[in-house]
């Protein structure tokens, strides 16, 4: 008499995977920007734009929790961080802002083909590219699209232009915001909580006599100014610093930032 035994074996207890916990924010009254410089930094005017909107410069690429937005200006992959590539899509899913600003160093020219930028972006990367010749000989002219996501209340009269800027490509979720001439130069899109801003203008060119070049005009870092709040403007903050979309704001003194940090009227 032969027997033979068959050893099934239990299926496996069907359990949930654990949820992702949400990011640990830390606390802050005052927005805070941490930046990755490129080339002609200085030119863009950031510093005077996050003035106007109330934002202070600092934060840590190892510990983004105390970050509102972080602010790419014509910086090409090899600038950023290991720390900050390796948090950044984190960081903007679960309500932080990313701001990335144009040039010969960015986008497609910077490498962020194939980085963690390119899933963030609302731009089509293959085609973010900017040739080494003048974009537009005599000058794109920035207007605004028809209803932009926030107030554009500035002199576009004054007939600001751009002379290179890098092709920018809307994916699918990516709203036009600002264009020159005809084309998209500054999309935006929201990604998990987060919000992302892309911005094609490059600060070359020789302007002709006459000519006023976006980077002079006395509302660039206003303009600026308002697309990087928008940016951070869904990060659980604390009790931010009012945000006024004027052209004409006020910036905050220094004094005034140290108060709202500290809570003090």
């Amino acid at each position: 008499l032969v027997v033979s035994l068959a050893l099934v074996r239990p299926a496996p207890a069907q359990t949930n995977a654990p949820a992702k916990p949400e990011w640990k924010w830390e606390k802050t009254t005052v927005p805070m920007a941490l930046e990755v410089d490129g080339i002609w930094y200085e030119w863009f005017k950031v510093d005077e734009a996050m003035d106007k909107a109330g934002v202070r410069k600092g934060g840590d690429a190892k510990n983004l929790s105390r970050c509102t937005t972080i602010i790419a200006v014509n910086a090409g992959i090899n600038r950023f961080p290991k720390e900050l590539l390796a948090n950044i899509r984190e960081f903007v899913s679960q309500g932080g802002g990313l701001v990335v600003l144009g040039g010969l160093s960015s986008f497609f020219n910077g490498g962020y083909k194939n980085s963690p930028l390119e899933e963030l972006l609302p731009i089509v990367m293959d085609d973010s590219y900017i040739e080494f010749y003048v974009t537009a000989e005599k000058g794109a002219r920035l207007t605004p699209v028809e209803k932009p996501d926030w107030p554009m209340t500035f002199d576009f009269k004054a007939a600001p232009l751009a002379y290179y800027y890098n092709a920018m490509t809307p994916t699918n979720n990516g709203k036009v915001q600002l264009k020159a001439n005809d084309k998209p130069i500054l999309v935006t899109r929201t990604f998990g909580k987060g919000r992302v801003v892309a911005c094609g203008l490059a600060v070359n060119g020789e302007p002709a006599a006459g000519a006023l070049p976006f980077w002079g005009w006395k509302d660039w870092p206003a303009l600026l100014g308002q697309a990087i709040a928008w940016a951070g403007a869904a990060r659980p903050a604390g009790t931010p610093v009012p945000f006024t979309a004027h052209p004409e704001m006020k910036p905050l003194t220094d004094e005034e930032l140290k108060a709202a940090e500290s809570g003090t009227p």
